[in-house]
Formats: C-alpha cells, sequence, structure tokens
C-alpha cells in the first residue's frame, strides 16, 4: 500500500485517498487515541476511568519502584502484574467515593479550607502562616486551578472520613499485642549434621553421552529466542522533552514557586567496615569480633586506604563497592551509628560502633549543610521537568505530522528530520525481554515482530505515554545454542546435581543408621553442631533459608532427630530440636506501643482488603482499553 503512495504521490486521487487516510488516523484510528475507545481505560458504574489518569497514576509508581529498584526490568513488572495492581488501586479509589458519596458523607468548604491550609506547602517559610499568593503560584506551576485542587480535596476528605469510620471498630488488645510481638521475635536453634555436596563433588563422573542425553532431553533451557533490531521513533514526553525551548524565566519561575521541592536536610558522605556480630552474641564471639576490629583500625592507622579494606574485610552487602554508603541524611540509618556519623569531619574515622548487626568503622568523605538547593544546582531536571510538560501538549499534533510525510513518502527519517527529531537504532531484543528502555506493551511486541525486514509499521504503536514508529531493520530466527558451546554448562550442572544426590542419600543413610545404632559409632568424625538462633521466617545465618526447617524447629515436640533430611544451599543436614529462646521482657516494654499500633495497622489492613472486595464483587466494572493493561 505504502508502495502505490510512493509512486503516484502528485496525483489528485492519491492526494485524496491520503486526506481520507489521515483523517481516519486522526479521527478514528489507533494513531491518535482519541475516540472515547481510546481515551477511556474504564467504567466503573458508569463513569469513565480516563486513559490519561491511570497511566500517570502507573508512572507515579513505576518512578517509586525504580527508585527502590533501579534494576526492576519489564520481565519483573509483568511477573507482579504491576500493571493491574495500579488499575485495581485506581479502581478503589473510585469505589470509596462513590460508597462516601452513596451514604452521605460531605466534605464542608470550611474543612477542605482548614486542610488545605495546614499544608506545608502553601506556608510562608517565615511566619509559617498559610500564603494565598503562594497557594495560587503553586497550583498555577503545576498546570491547576484552585478549584479543580480543591474538588479534588474535597473527595480525598470524603473517602477518609469513610475510611475512618471502618475502623473505627477496631480493637487491639495489650495481650494480643503481646502475643503478636512474641510470635515475631522469638528465635530457635536446631542441632545438625551437614553433609555437604561439595565433599561428593569428587565421586561424581559426567559421561559424554550424559551430557549429549541431557542436551537433547533440555533442549528448550538452550533455545535463543528470536531477535530483531529497528530503527524507530519514540514520541513520549521524555522522548521528545530534548527538542522544546524552555526559557531561563520560566525555570526561575518554578524554582522560586515550589523551594518545598528542593529543600535538603544535612547530609553526610560516608564509608564503612562491617564485622558482623549477632545482638545476642556469646562473650566470645563478642571478644574475637573486637579483636578483628581493632586489627582492622591498626592497618587504617597505619595508613591502609579505606576503601581498599572494606573491600577486603567487610562483612555487609556495601563491601563490594568499597563500604560506599553514597549520601544519606538523619533519620536514614540506625541511631548509634547515624550518632557517630554525624559527628565526623571530611576525612574522619570514627571508633568501633556497634549496632544491631555488628562492629562498624566509620570514615565521613564528604558534608552537606542543610537548607535549599542553589538554582544552578537544580535548573536542569526542573528543564527537563517543564520540557516534558510542553512535549506532552505537542504531542499529538508532533505524532499527525510524522505520519503526514511517513504515508507519502515512506521514509523514517525523512519524518525524523522534518519533526527535529532523533532517528534512533535499537540493537537486537526478543520479545520476551523487549527494549530495556521503552516499556513495549505484548500487543506493540506481537506487531514489531510480525513485520518482515526493512518494512515499516503501519500504524503507530501504542505506549504507556505516547508511540513508537519503527522499520524493521534485522530479524534472527530462534534457534537452539549448539552443544560445544554449552557443554561445560551441562557438565557443570550434571556434576552439581550427582553430588547433592550423593549428600541426600547419605544423609539418609546416616539417618536410618542412627535410628538403631550408637550415635558416636555412626557418625564417625562427624560432629554435631548448634546453628546460629533464627526467627520464623526460616533463614538461618550459616545454612540459607529453609521455612520448613524453621517451622519444624519450632513447631517440634520432640527430642530427636527429624524424620527426614532437610536439604539448604550447601548439601543436605540431619536436625534435631535446639532451643526455643523467648524474647526479653525489656524489650517488649520498649517497644509496647509499636505492637500495639502494628497489630491494630495489621487488622486495619485486613478490614480495608475485605471491604474493597465487597465492593468490588457488586460493582459493574467494564474495561474498554484492555491492551492498556497487557504487556
Amino acid at each position: 500500500m505504502l508502495e502505490i503512495i510512493r509512486k503516484n504521490a502528485q496525483s489528485w486521487g492519491v492526494k485524496l485517498l491520503f486526506g481520507i487516510i489521515v483523517l481516519v488516523f486522526v479521527f478514528w484510528g489507533v494513531g491518535s487515541f482519541r475516540g472515547k475507545q481510546k481515551t477511556t481505560l474504564a467504567e466503573v458504574n458508569d463513569q469513565e476511568v480516563p486513559a490519561r489518569r491511570f497511566m500517570e497514576a502507573y508512572q507515579r509508581q513505576l518512578d517509586a519502584m525504580r527508585e527502590q529498584n533501579p534494576n526492576l526490568s519489564a520481565e519483573d513488572l509483568q511477573e507482579m502484574d504491576f500493571k493491574r495492581q495500579v488499575f485495581n488501586q485506581l479502581i478503589d479509589q473510585i469505589l470509596l467515593l462513590q460508597e462516601a458519596e452513596k451514604m452521605g458523607f460531605s466534605s464542608s468548604p470550611a474543612e477542605i479550607s482548614s486542610r488545605i491550609k495546614s499544608l506545608p506547602s502553601f506556608r510562608d517559610q517565615e511566619t509559617q502562616r498559610f500564603d494565598p499568593e503562594r497557594y495560587t503560584a503553586l497550583l498555577q506551576a503545576n498546570r491547576m486551578s484552585p478549584a479543580q485542587f480543591e474538588s479534588d480535596m474535597g473527595k480525598d476528605l470524603l473517602s477518609q472520613k469513610l475510611l475512618d469510620a471502618l475502623s473505627a471498630v477496631i480493637r487491639v488488645s495489650e495481650q494480643e499485642a503481646r502475643g503478636l510481638f512474641a510470635f515475631v521475635n522469638e528465635k530457635a536453634t536446631i542441632e545438625y549434621i551437614l553433609f555437604a555436596d561439595a565433599d561428593f563433588s569428587d565421586q561424581v563422573s559426567v559421561t559424554e553421552s550424559a551430557v549429549t542425553e541431557y542436551y537433547q532431553e533440555h533442549q528448550e533451557e538452550f533455545k535463543e529466542p528470536a531477535r530483531m533490531a529497528m530503527d524507530y521513533l519514540l514520541l513520549t514526553p521524555e522522548g521528545l522533552a530534548p527538542y522544546q525551548e524552555v526559557s531561563e524565566q520560566d525555570i526561575r519561575a518554578y524554582y522560586q514557586h515550589n523551594t518545598d521541592q528542593f529543600t535538603r536536610p544535612e547530609q553526610i558522605k560516608a564509608r564503612h567496615i562491617l564485622i558482623e556480630l549477632p545482638e545476642d552474641a556469646s562473650e566470645d564471639q563478642e571478644k574475637a569480633a573486637r579483636r578483628q576490629i581493632n586489627q582492622v583500625e591498626e592497618r587504617l592507622n597505619q595508613g591502609e586506604d579505606f576503601a581498599k579494606l572494606a573491600k577486603e574485610l567487610s562483612q555487609g552487602p556495601s563491601a563490594a563497592r568499597g563500604g560506599d554508603l553514597g549520601w544519606f541524611s538523619r533519620g536514614s540509618m540506625l541511631e548509634s551509628f547515624e550518632e557517630a556519623a554525624f559527628a565526623l569531619q571530611p576525612g574522619e574515622t570514627s571508633r568501633p560502633v556497634r549496632t544491631r548487626f555488628g562492629l562498624h568503622l566509620i570514615e565521613v568523605e564528604d558534608r552537606r549543610s542543610a537548607g535549599v538547593q542553589d538554582f544552578e544546582q537544580v535548573k536542569d531536571t526542573i528543564r527537563k521537568e517543564l520540557a516534558e510538560d510542553k512535549a506532552a501538549e505537542n504531542l499529538e499534533d508532533t505524532l499527525d505530522q510524522a505520519l503526514e510525510i511517513i504515508l507519502s513518502t515512506g521514509d523514517l527519517q525523512k519524518a525524523a528530520d522534518e519533526c527535529g527529531l532523533e532517528l534512533k537504532k535499537s540493537g537486537l531484543f526478543s520479545r520476551q525481554k523487549g527494549l530495556p528502555d521503552i516499556d513495549l506493551q505484548q500487543e506493540a511486541l506481537t506487531a514489531l515482530f510480525a513485520l518482515k525486514t526493512g518494512e515499516l509499521t503501519d500504524r503507530p504503536l501504542f505506549l504507556q505515554d505516547g508511540y513508537l514508529l519503527a522499520l524493521k531493520t534485522d530479524a534472527r530466527p530462534s534457534r537452539v545454542s549448539p552443544l560445544k558451546q554449552v557443554r561445560e554448562q551441562i557438565v557443570r550442572r550434571l556434576t552439581k546435581q550427582k553430588a547433592r544426590d550423593f549428600a541426600l542419600e547419605k544423609a539418609e543413610e546416616t539417618l536410618a543408621a542412627l535410628k538403631t545404632n550408637d550415635q558416636d559409632e555412626v557418625l564417625g568424625q562427624k560432629t554435631v553442631v548448634e546453628s546460629q538462633p533464627f526467627n520464623r521466617r526460616g533463614f538461618i545465618p550459616e545454612l540459607g533459608s529453609n521455612p520448613d526447617l524453621a517451622r519444624k524447629a519450632f513447631n517440634s515436640d520432640q527430642s530427636g532427630w527429624f524424620a527426614k533430611p532437610y536439604q539448604v544451599s550447601s548439601g543436605s543436614l540431619l536436625a534435631r530440636p535446639g532451643k526455643i529462646i523467648p524474647p526479653d521482657e525489656e524489650q517488649w516494654e520498649e517497644q509496647k506501643s509499636f505492637w500495639i499500633a502494628r497489630l491494630g495497622q495489621n487488622r486495619e489492613q485486613t478490614l480495608y482488603e475485605a471491604y474493597f472486595q465487597a465492593l468490588r464483587d457488586k460493582a459493574e466494572i467494564e474495561i474498554l482499553t484492555p491492551e492498556l493493561l497487557s504487556y
């Protein structure tokens, strides 16, 4: 179709056809998504849920998730069905407001005014009083009218009143909270004999026939997925932001009206070296840990580099980074750690500091005093934000212009040049993993992989916050990796599995012998070891995670060996109950108010979940644009 249009681009008939095609894209087609079917995600009891509202909520929560976990992949999001989670939260908000209005809850202008005046963002920084001019300026900077903001505030108040009415029925006794505290903080030990997988590796031989057989029976494990590459235009607010003009005056105005966003607490940049020591460590463990930390301190005093020593000796997760903790403010670390760290000046190192994790040496590299960040420090961030807002307003027009050029010329590069955009090139990617920087939904990936090499997408592909136009430039079919390429991987896998089988078999033989023979005779040089204390979550410090074994340790009323071996990361073990260690009574007295509040919160959450489920069960919810929720 595109080829015919290019060859006859000057004929009146084709121009008329072209005009019709553009109109279809703009008003009815997938291109601009302006019809109700594309601008409305769902209807909840006949109330529309705009697609944009969902996309804004999704992006906010995705940004928050990626702040906590920068390595979050598209596969991770799909596995947790993150879009559906955001959608369900949005539906809950709407249903709650509908129910509050139905039950007669209301929010008066006086209540709305009082709530707004209580917000710190709208107060004068010197007098701490509500500033009407600041209020208006902040709303204007965020493209929101006072009427809209006050309407939203009224809805929040309505919803909160209903939730408060629900939670008013919750009661928590001190005895109930004490039971939860004991359950969570109680610890146990086991006595065990470990049969390590590594001890049996030299007994394992892997034949070529076994490797070949494994390869033939597990072809799916070695299958490389089909991959493709493309040239593409990314039409999103973030993608178009670099091409928007934002004046210095606009940036300064935003900075002046949003100083709260740029207020920074006192911060320090530090490193630490940790020697692990449990809170309930024995006297011998304490002495050993202090010997270690003193030896590290002595090496530092002799001039050795802190970061190098941290990599070599620190037992914390930051060891690989040379103990680097980055910048942090008060309230983000344990109290004793913070007290020592904030007492140091840049270049100084602390004496050993005790926390519940162990003994630390802390080196402070730099300090920042509290205050508002300078304009020069934040202006690039502000420019990016304002540019994205501007790009969002121009997004549809840019799409229509690009479509016009592509439909008449079939040239994606020309569309990029005339729209002032960059034509990007992807590397090879699979349908399963997609592109790391673009949230391609499954529908879009299916359309891309269906293209022939050299073929353009015949319609814009819908993204979470915009559109994609693409030209497929390369395609690699799916294939099984050749045996010679994966042989060593198979040998390692078979060796490990056979050694693990031998270890389990030896544990089972030993357990059977212990039932009828003398323990010392059966065990020989094998020693029974007592584990470090562990809680019900099931992580046993020297053995790893095994919730089944932990459950057995807490719930067993027997004194002998458990009826079966348990496999842990390093091998198989036989275990019997050790000690049950109750939590400290002083700890309960210190934390009593926390546990009463926590149990109340747990019950409140359970109540809310049941209530929202009841609302969803009786609601009429129709999803009009399901592709928004797909991957």
